[in-house]
């Protein structure tokens, strides 16, 4: 590919999508003429404050597109650039249902040549990367089972916007199902994709999705089958978006011992059979931009559009695939219909 590309960012005028903007500018192996595309009324405004054009032109075929609308937009907006021959990263999907468009984005790209990213950006978090070869390399010995929490305030998400005027407070697009995914989605980077669903517990008990109609809690538990041979690994989780309190933690114990990781103080502790620690990990990408709590740094976001970059311009092996991504919104699809048993 040239070295001077063009890139669109649909939805540019959402957090998400400035975001995106942000990554690209501090990409600089190539030059990237960044354009825009959005239906927010003030976008000429905002593009001028980012420093992109808007995509004026029906003609001009983008390089690559970085779609951060609503997950609900995201399935025809990637099949319309990719049948374009444009290459495609998307925010991550948590509508279980777009996994059914999975074969024909498959095929549009073997036609067209171009590539399809689906975003699962906490795997691109230096900390989880450590922790993942970690448990790869054997450290804990072979591991058994994990249990994890998530739990923020959905209020908290954009203090500067009401939870009713964006996707989150969508039954379709809530905020449980996204973590739902969102978590899934990393902790499988760790434990395999192949998941069994043994039980699950979808629910609204809050005054958040009393008045929005969201599921605000969602418990599981799954089993990432066996690979290689090797024991499956058992795996708990709860997540809830009405907390007051903010929790990410994970245990996972293995034959040979422990890890503990709190997202608070980006520090994950090897324990060995005895108890004791024999090892810290911490993260070294820690900026965050303004507005933006400590569990948004910057830096997996930009791990994760750089990923995307090699891939498409450098032939990379892509993080994140379309089989991958099936796998984690099956999952959600089934917790969701056991717990309607």
């Amino acid at each position: 590919m040239k070295d001077n590309i063009s890139a669109l960012v649909v939805g540019f005028c959402g957090s998400m999508g400035k975001r995106r903007i942000r990554c690209l500018k501090r990409f600089t192996d190539r030059k990237i003429k960044i354009y825009g595309e959005d239906i927010h009324p003030d976008k000429k405004s905002i593009a001028d404050s980012l420093g992109i054009d808007l995509i004026d032109s029906k003609d001009l075929i983008p390089d690559i597109v970085i779609i951060s609308t609503p997950p609900d937009m995201h399935v025809d907006i990637t099949k319309k650039y990719l049948k374009m021959g444009a290459s495609v990263f998307c925010e991550a999907s948590v509508v279980p249902e777009d996994r059914h468009h999975y074969k024909e984005i498959k095929e549009i790209c073997r036609e067209t040549g171009a590539k399809f990213f689906p975003s699962a950006t906490i795997q691109f978090k230096n900390i989880i990367k450590k922790i993942a070869d970690t448990v790869h390399k054997g450290e804990i010995g072979q591991p058994i089972f994990y249990d994890y929490k998530m739990a923020q305030n959905l209020h908290q998400w954009h203090p500067h916007q009401s939870i009713h005027d964006f996707y989150v407070s969508d039954p379709g697009t809530g905020a449980g199902r996204e973590m739902c995914a969102f978590e899934l989605a990393w902790l499988s980077s760790i434990f395999g994709h192949d998941i069994d669903v043994l039980s699950g517990c979808v629910k609204s008990v809050s005054e958040i999705g009393a008045s929005t109609g969201i599921d605000d809690l969602y418990t599981f538990v799954v089993n990432h089958k066996s690979i290689g041979g090797k024991p499956g690994v058992l795996g708990t989780s709860s997540i809830d978006v009405f907390s007051h309190k903010i929790y990410r933690f994970l245990r996972i114990t293995g034959t040979e011992g422990n890890i503990e990781f709190d997202w608070i103080s980006n520090q994950a502790t090897i324990f060995n059979r005895d108890g004791k620690v024999v090892k810290i990990l911490t993260e070294d990408q820690v900026e965050v931009h303004p507005g933006y709590t400590q569990f948004s740094a910057e830096g997996m976001y930009d791990n994760e559009v750089n990923n995307f970059l090699a891939a498409v311009l450098n032939n990379e092996e892509p993080h994140c695939d379309a089989e991958k991504d099936f796998s984690i919104l099956s999952a959600v699809e089934k917790i969701e219909k056991i717990s309607a048993r």
